[in-house]
């Protein structure tokens, strides 16, 4: 369940000027998009030393103590109102003409590949077409817990780029759950980037929700402690789990 917090800026006279209600692992990480001098009244729920962090990182630039970064604007595509996400989408779109320079500037900023299955299994509720079910997704990880099983990803912003069984030059990119648009983009012979280090598995389709979780678990573990022993579970799932990504 997302955590929301409230916010509520006033006039020196106490005077609502406005009242957000919001996603606060989203606006916490994003930061604030303008500054406000006067009162001001916050309802949140900080779960960790992490959230109180990020929490008074958020109000020291609110309140203009620190600099808020520059959103630079770019003219061959029409702005977005300052939406955050909308911004960083008009970036990737202006500044990355390569499907490679597209992957490096979104890992740089938090975003995983994940598959379709993955994303319906997180519960997200992204309107994926059919025809864009064999895509590779890119996604955005705003927390990492102890337990990845309990990672926060951002759904506002979702990117199709498809690089198995066979490269394609379109991406599909889906904004606020709903498909928005296809672009266009070039592959080029960069080995900066190894495709073949990214792991997207399909499930098979006789594998329920739980199961897959904690496939993708055990494997998170192993990669993160190589002297660990895979699970009797996993030997087990391995050869369907392999046999469903070829």
């Amino acid at each position: 369940m997302k955590t929301k917090m409230r916010i509520t800026t006033l006039t020196p006279e106490l005077i609502v000027v406005q009242d957000r209600l919001i996603d606060m692992d989203i606006e916490l990480t994003m930061g604030p998009k303008e500054k406000h001098k006067g009162p001001l009244r916050v309802e949140v729920t900080l779960r960790d030393k992490e959230d109180i962090k990020k929490f008074n990182t958020y109000i020291t630039k609110l309140t203009d103590d620190l600099p808020i970064p520059d959103k630079k604007k770019y003219s061959k595509v029409a702005k977005f109102d300052g939406e955050p996400i909308k911004e960083l989408l008009e970036e990737v779109t202006v500044k990355c003409k390569t499907v490679e320079q597209k992957v490096t500037y979104l890992r740089e900023r938090g975003f995983l590949f994940v598959t379709a299955q993955f994303l319906s299994d997180k519960g997200m509720n992204i309107k994926i077409k059919e025809k864009h079910l064999d895509y590779q997704f890119l996604i955005r990880r705003i927390k990492e817990a102890k337990n990845p099983i309990n990672d926060k990803y951002d759904p506002q912003l979702v990117i199709g780029i498809k690089f198995m069984p066979k490269k394609s030059n379109e991406i599909k990119i889906y904004l606020y759950n709903n498909y928005e648009r296809s672009e266009k983009a070039i592959w080029k012979d960069d080995k900066s980037i190894n495709f073949k280090k990214i792991v997207a598995k399909v499930f098979p389709h006789y594998m329920i929700a739980e199961e897959r979780e904690k496939y993708r678990l055990e494997e998170i573990l192993l990669d993160k402690d190589p002297e660990r022993k895979p699970s009797k579970f996993l030997l087990r799932w391995k050869p369907a789990v392999i046999e469903a990504n070829k």
